[in-house]
């Protein structure tokens, strides 16, 4: 099952952007990355799952205080094992087990109020322990929901947009075609920004190549192997802001009257190269379109 659609999830975008390592498979919400203390006094990290009730892709809340934790029976930092903590196996999927089953019912309500407090709520109670033994561990290394949505340009989630509450204003670059014609100076920072913006896909345009002094222009540092290798401005541009976002496409060209074509379908171009002479033909065509 794609976990993806369940991070619209109130309560998993908020795990997701404290910076916890959440997923859903077979029915189950999973938290990774959780940080207890073993019999032996040693910190190890282990996981907490429950099941979920789907509709549709939305989940239904979840009154249940009971969870289950994969990992060895958790312990206190004085040594002595948790109590809150019962050998009653679950299985979640194939390779994917949790041992014991976690019970600590909030008082005076008796239930947790949503998903979020119930999960933070046994990870302060696993982790209090963890962090008495090494004060440097944490459940939210961050950075670690890797799946998106399908029509997501992302190659991993977006929570700089949610954790400021802009996501009304960043919707407004969905679906938006830009092209960046000029990869200097000026055209790279421009792609740099664009590039953090969710739109459907960003066209490179620049004959040039990536050398020397292209790099101390450039956001970033470039490695003297890739300096070594003399790219294109476009496929340096284009491999190094790919692992972030989708839909980049590269055409090692100088843009003139004969290859405007370049341009067609996008809803807006940058123009950011030092050729005088191109830019009046190309602001021609696309007041025209």
């Amino acid at each position: 099952m794609s976990s993806a659609p369940f991070a619209r999830d109130p309560d998993l975008a908020r795990l997701l952007d404290d910076g916890y390592d959440v997923t859903i498979v077979a029915g189950h919400v999973l938290v990774k990355h959780i940080p207890y203390v073993t019999a032996a006094g040693s910190v190890e990290y282990g996981f907490l799952t429950y099941p979920v009730t789907v509709a549709g892709d939305a989940i239904l809340p979840q009154c249940a205080h009971e969870i289950w934790f994969g990992g060895a029976h958790p312990h206190r930092a004085s040594g002595t094992p948790l109590s809150m903590a019962s050998a009653n196996p679950r299985t979640v999927t194939n390779g994917i087990d949790a041992a014991f089953m976690l019970s600590s019912k909030p008082q005076p309500e008796g239930a947790y109020p949503d998903q979020y407090t119930k999960v933070t709520a046994y990870v302060r109670i696993l982790s209090h322990e963890a962090l008495a033994v090494d004060p440097t561990v944490t459940a939210t290394p961050g950075g670690s929901w890797a799946e998106v949505d399908d029509d997501s340009p992302f190659v991993y989630r977006d929570t700089a947009t949610s954790r400021a509450g802009l996501a009304a204003l960043t919707a407004r670059f969905h679906a938006h075609r830009v092209a960046i014609v000029g990869l200097g100076g000026t055209g790279s920072y421009i792609l740099d920004q664009v590039a953090k913006t969710p739109v459907a896909e960003i066209v490179l345009i620049d004959g040039d190549h990536f050398e020397n002094h292209s790099a101390f222009r450039a956001p970033g540092a470039a490695t003297f192997d890739e300096l070594r290798a003399h790219p294109l401005k476009v496929d340096y541009y284009r491999d190094h802001y790919s692992a972030m976002h989708r839909g980049i496409t590269a055409h090692g060209a100088f843009l003139d009257e004969d290859n405007l074509d370049l341009l067609s379908g996008v809803s807006f171009a940058f123009l950011a190269s030092d050729d005088a002479t191109m830019k009046p033909p190309v602001i021609a065509w696309l007041e025209a379109r």
